[in-house]
């Protein structure tokens, strides 16, 4: 079972800009880049054989499955230190302590998708502050 973390919550608030977008699109066409707030600007595209597969496995829609595809890929588009640096601000705002944000992001780093080494407290501060 998933936890709800700030960083779901963060890029659940992302998918309301994404539905904006009226054509999905696949890996066969062009996309021109966004940026959407402080997430990375064109995610990878959605492989064809991977729709056609969701598509058939689910009764989803093409369009449907293509959507949720590239959902998928945007949320797991951030790299270890733009992740670092959005839950850093994300934590901040809530009011959470720097010490309580840097042992949350130790323990939530190796759980994302990016292969990211375990950092050490100075490491995330170096991140955050430069």
């Amino acid at each position: 079972m998933a936890m709800l973390t700030p960083s779901t919550q963060s890029h659940q608030s992302h998918q309301s800009h994404r539905s904006d977008q009226s054509t999905p699109r696949s890996s066969t066409e062009t996309a021109p880049a966004q940026s959407i707030g402080s997430v990375p600007a064109a995610p990878p595209l959605a492989d064809d054989e991977l729709i056609r597969h969701l598509s058939g496995s689910f009764s989803l829609s093409t369009a449907t499955a293509l959507r949720l595809v590239e959902e998928v890929l945007h949320y797991y588009s951030e790299t270890p230190a733009e992740f670092v640096t959005r839950l850093h601000t994300e934590l901040q705002r809530q009011g959470w302590s720097n010490n309580k944000i840097y042992a949350h992001i130790e323990a939530v780093l190796p759980s994302r998708r990016f292969a990211s080494p375990p950092l050490t407290t100075r490491q995330i501060r170096r991140v955050i502050y430069g």
